[in-house]
């Protein structure tokens, strides 16, 4: 970090997820804390002198290497399709897990706030032939699954055209 004006000392915070990974106090604009592999971590600096302190912004990094546990799934990329002609929706969507782990999918369509399709453990990356409404407000969620338990959740409104 950058040097503050009229320090007296430093005090560096690192955090993973909710709990504090390191806390120290340094006089310099360095310091050296232990943190484990494939972790993602945040870090603020407080600069402080007789007069109080300022905390910085929170900046985060991920440490290189394999964690100890299991990565949850990215979050789903997903695209839809309309086919004004016939009226059916297509939904695709696309996720990767870090470990490369087998997903499943919780996949929940609803239009105008009313479930209309629903399909649980699902397998594959796509619906299609979903008929729908123009000018009809659908929205689109998409859970992502590994075996280990962990999950992202993925989702977006879309409108159909008229």
């Amino acid at each position: 970090w950058n040097t503050a004006q009229n320090a007296v000392n430093y005090e560096l915070k690192v955090l993973l997820g909710n709990g504090q990974a390191a806390i120290t106090t340094v006089g310099v604009q360095e310091a050296m804390v232990t943190l484990d592999r494939g972790k993602t971590y945040t870090w603020t600096v407080t600069s402080k002198n007789e007069s109080g302190s300022t905390v910085s912004d929170t900046y985060s990094f991920t440490t290189p290497g394999l964690s100890e546990g299991n990565y949850a799934p990215y979050a789903a990329e997903i695209s839809t399709e309309f086919e004004p002609v016939a009226q059916l929706l297509t939904v695709n969507w696309t996720a990767t897990d870090e470990d490369g782990d087998s997903l499943t999918y919780d996949v929940i369509i609803t239009e105008n706030e009313t479930v209309i399709l629903e399909e649980i453990d699902f397998v594959n990356t796509s619906i299609s032939g979903i008929g729908f409404i123009n000018d009809t407000n659908y929205t689109i969620k998409v859970v992502s699954k590994d075996g280990s338990g962990n999950f992202s959740v993925s989702e977006v409104s879309v409108n159909s055209q008229e």
